[in-house]
């Protein structure tokens, strides 16, 4: 990767992808909107469920130096929550996470093993999580 030079950001607008965007979303939006609807337009009684998404940074500290770097050990990591969480479902434990790989090899990203659904107990089950 070459070195970022100090430069005038663009405004969002001033950009030749906003336009191309917005045009396809003028152009296509409202039959997107309308087959989506039609899709969905009968369906009563659905569940509502959401999860939530961690986002975890590695560093490795030096409080000597007072410095920080980037740490690229996310696959061995995430190897290694995974293992402690199948030791978890073994012991018949329902509340665990599942560990994936994100955008760089320092970032790990965590996800409830299950959705949570739409009552009291499941709100208590976030926190544990």
């Amino acid at each position: 990767m070459g070195f970022l030079e100090a430069g005038i950001p663009m405004e969002w607008q001033d950009t030749k992808e906003y336009h191309e965007i917005l045009e396809y979303v003028l152009k296509h939006g409202a039959d997107q909107f309308l087959e989506v609807y039609r899709r969905v337009k009968d369906r009563k009684n659905d569940v509502l469920k959401w999860g939530d998404e961690v986002e975890f940074h590695i560093f490795k500290l030096n409080e000597k130096e007072e410095s920080a770097a980037i740490s690229l050990k996310a696959r061995d990591l995430i190897q290694k929550l995974s293992e402690e969480d199948e030791l978890l479902k073994k012991k018949g434990d329902t509340i665990y996470s599942i560990w994936h790989p994100e955008y760089g090899a320092w970032m790990i990203e965590a996800t409830p093993n299950k959705p949570y659904g739409n009552s009291a107990t499941d709100l208590r089950t976030v926190e544990p999580n």
